[in-house]
């Protein structure tokens, strides 16, 4: 079939959420999918969404527009669905927008004519949740919370405390529903019950985001004027906290330790043969004091790291490249430099 279609996904969670849309058509739903895929997403995203577009009889020539879920969830779930999006969308030369993952989920209940106030839990790990509520309504869903990471106990006792003796029916019974309700429901449920609080919480199948979720909260941002350009370059990732690396970072900086990911003295970080350490500083000439630029051309010569000089200048014995491996992902930068024996020189 020929349309112009919209490609929405997430893998902020332990599921794929997966669908497609005419934009011609109204933004019409043409498939709509939730794939359980347990810390695999970076394996089976671009599979599943190949085997939907053949299964539907779309033409990847046809995507006008990639819809991706930017979290909170999982740091690397976000990352692989963010930056998966990224290229999907600087390949086709189409606009790129992100949507919130909590948000898709709130949609899917209210697309599944759940009314009334809507809890969503998603699973923060290190024993947190991201809680979000909303008013669910005829005419859409309203946010009532910011994006944010709180302790599943804490939480549940200040909603009881919250919702304790209201029987207004706008306001209960309280639904609820998210993946971290599959950790921390008998917490939840404790609190609620205390007090007396009418609640809901949902089944299992609206735990997690679905592509129909993800259309639907991409429509509402059209529809309000929230969209923004739709360049791949801007999209950014929710997180509401600092990633473990940051963490540790910090960490590092308190205790006086150089930063993480600039090579401040790269040669003392080389490999030398003579060395019964294995690591040991060699010449620092020609090497900048703030470190090697990531645009040089590194060589291993004799032991040491420079840069523009050819390896035919070295021994042959020590012609051994290097391999200068870099990962970012958004705002994290990770570098390890590995030999031509595939043995780790610096992981930076």
């Amino acid at each position: 079939m020929s349309a112009e279609l919209i490609l929405a996904f997430d893998t902020s969670t332990e599921a794929i959420a997966l669908g497609a849309a005419d934009v011609s058509a109204g933004n019409s739903i043409i498939s709509s999918e939730s794939i359980l895929a347990p810390r695999c997403a970076n394996e089976r995203l671009l599979t599943c969404v190949q085997e939907m577009m053949d299964r539907e009889g779309l033409d990847k020539c046809d995507i006008a527009t990639v819809v991706c879920g930017r979290g909170p969830g999982s740091f690397t779930g976000v990352r692989i669905g963010v930056a998966t999006a990224k290229g999907i969308a600087s390949g086709l030369g189409c606009p790129l927008h992100g949507v919130s993952t909590l948000d898709a989920v709130a949609w899917e209940a209210w697309a599944s004519s759940i009314r009334g106030q809507l809890a969503v839990l998603g699973d923060a790990l290190r024993k947190e949740v991201y809680p979000v509520r909303y008013e669910l309504e005829d005419t859409g869903i309203v946010r009532l919370d910011p994006d944010g990471v709180d302790k599943p106990a804490a939480l549940a006792k200040r909603w009881a405390r919250y919702y304790a003796g209201t029987t207004n029916p706008a306001i209960t019974p309280l639904f609820i529903t998210g993946d971290g309700l599959a950790k921390f429901r008998g917490i939840l449920e404790e609190a609620l019950l205390a007090e007396e609080v009418s609640f809901d919480l949902l089944e299992e199948r609206f735990w997690h985001p679905t592509g129909r979720g993800l259309i639907l909260a991409y429509a509402d941002a059209q529809r309000t004027g929230k969209l923004g350009a739709g360049n791949p370059n801007d999209l950014l990732p929710v997180y509401t906290r600092l990633s473990d690396a940051e963490e540790n970072e910090k960490a590092r900086k308190a205790k006086g330790l150089p930063q993480r990911g600039v090579l401040l003295n790269p040669v003392d970080f080389v490999e030398q043969s003579d060395s019964p350490e294995g690591l040991a500083p060699s010449s620092t000439e020609d090497v900048p004091a703030d470190g090697v630029a990531l645009d040089q051309e590194l060589t291993y010569i004799g032991g040491a790291i420079t840069g523009d000089i050819e390896l035919d200048d070295a021994p042959l014995d020590d012609r051994r490249p290097l391999i200068l491996a870099i990962e970012s992902s958004c705002y994290e930068t990770a570098a390890a430099i590995i030999d031509g024996r595939r043995e780790m020189v610096s992981d930076l």
